[in-house]
C-alpha cells in the first residue's frame, strides 16, 4: 500500500509539471466594454434634403413659391459628457457642404420672368441631449442655424441679376447612434431649420424680398470618438 501511495504521488507531480511545461491556461473570457459616451468626436453625414420658401417680388408685385430638393452631405464635430444618471449633454457644430444642390425656377409676375433659388451652404450650432442605453444613444438637439441662399432673377427685355444673402434661423434635430466599438459609431438623424426673411436687391429689376424659408434633411451618420 505504501508503494502504491508513493507511485500515485509521483505520477501526480509529473502530470502537474507537464501541464506547467505545456503552458496550459484557463480560457480568457472577453470583457464587455463599459458604456460611456463622454468624449470628443468628429463625424460625417450624407442623405437627402428638401426646402421651400415664399418670395415676394417688389416690381411688379408678385409672389412665387420655391420647392427645392437634393443631396446633402457634410461634417460635424462635437463633445458629449455623460452624467451619473446616464443622461448625456453636449454641443455640436455642423457644416453641410452644398445644403441644396438642385434648383427650380418659378414665374414671379412679368411674362417670361423667372427666378432660381439655391442654398449655397449652411451651418448649425446645437446643444445635444441624449440618454445612454448601452450601445444605443437616442438624442435630440436645438440651436442656431445659418444658410446662404442665392437667387438669380431673369426678366425678358429688362435684364437679369443675382444676389446672395445670409439667413439666420433656428434648428432642431433628433437622431440615434449605435456604437460599433469604443471609437466608432453609426446612426441616423432628422433635422429641421427655419430661416428668417431677407431682402434681395437687383440693380436692373428692383428688389426681391424673401418670406419664411425652411429646410429639412434626413441623413445617415458615421463618427469617430477619441
Amino acid at each position: 500500500m505504501r508503494t502504491l501511495t508513493i507511485v500515485g504521488v509521483t505520477l501526480g507531480s509529473l502530470t502537474a509539471a507537464q501541464a506547467a511545461d505545456l503552458g496550459v491556461k484557463a480560457p480568457v473570457v472577453p470583457t464587455v466594454p463599459v458604456s460611456n459616451w463622454t468624449g470628443l468626436y468628429i463625424g460625417g453625414f450624407a442623405g437627402g434634403a428638401w426646402a421651400n420658401a415664399t418670395l415676394v417680388n417688389s416690381g411688379p408685385a408678385a409672389s412665387g413659391t420655391f420647392n427645392e430638393n437634393g443631396f446633402v452631405g457634410g461634417m460635424y464635430i462635437g463633445y458629449d459628457y455623460e452624467l451619473p444618471n446616464k443622461f448625456v449633454v453636449g454641443a455640436r457644430i455642423s457644416a453641410p457642404l452644398g445644403a441644396i444642390t438642385h434648383t427650380v425656377a418659378v414665374p414671379l409676375g412679368l411674362p417670361g420672368e423667372t427666378a432660381t433659388s439655391k442654398f449655397q451652404w449652411g451651418t448649425a450650432v446645437n446643444l445635444i441631449f441624449g440618454y445612454d442605453m448601452g450601445q444605443w444613444m437616442p438624442y435630440f438637439g436645438l440651436g442656431a442655424a445659418f444658410a446662404e441662399n442665392k437667387i438669380n432673377l431673369m426678366v425678358p427685355t429688362v435684364g437679369n441679376g443675382s444676389d446672395s444673402e445670409l439667413h439666420p434661423g433656428v434648428t432642431v434635430l433628433a437622431g440615434i447612434k449605435y456604437a460599433l466599438t469604443q471609437n466608432w459609431a453609426v446612426g441616423a438623424q432628422y433635422n429641421h431649420s427655419e430661416y428668417a426673411s431677407e431682402t434681395y436687391t437687383f440693380p436692373t429689376v428692383g428688389g426681391l424680398g424673401s418670406g419664411k424659408a425652411s429646410q429639412n434633411s434626413l441623413v445617415a451618420t458615421v463618427e469617430y470618438r477619441f
